[in-house]
């Protein structure tokens, strides 16, 4: 990716973020839910068996209902967990939202350790913020 393009992008993450600070707490817990009914109706979700999500940071886009509804329809919900050894994310199963997940580096919640891994060519769909 040339220098040009990674400045692009970069501008448009800061941009992006600052307007999503604009919104009231409703207004973006209302935003987040119609993201997610949408992408719930979407056949590349649907016919997903195995995804990775995300536990967002304040500023993000807020998943919770796309996690419970991924557990609810019997789909493999992965997300990201570092590993110090290698210096990586992995993608680590979670079975319950309240038992699996803990905060991790920088604080951001992710699979406990005894998490699953699952190979990342087995993912079907992957959602990340930014």
């Amino acid at each position: 990716m040339n220098e040009n393009v990674r400045e692009q992008k970069a501008a448009l993450r800061r941009r992006v973020r600052n307007e999503l600070k604009r919104f009231s707490p409703s207004d973006r817990l209302a935003a987040s839910t119609q993201a997610c009914s949408r992408l719930q109706q979407e056949q590349i979700w649907r016919e997903a068996q195995i995804v990775l999500l995300y536990a967002p940071l304040s500023d993000e886009l807020e998943v919770e209902p796309l996690l419970r509804h991924a557990l609810a329809a019997g789909k493999t919900l992965t997300l990201p967990r570092f590993d110090p050894e290698s210096q990586a994310y992995l993608a680590c199963q979670v079975l319950d939202l309240t038992e699996d997940l803990r905060p991790g580096r920088f604080g951001i919640v992710e699979p406990r350790a005894n998490c699953l891994e699952v190979p990342l060519k087995r993912l079907d769909f992957i959602l990340a913020p930014g």
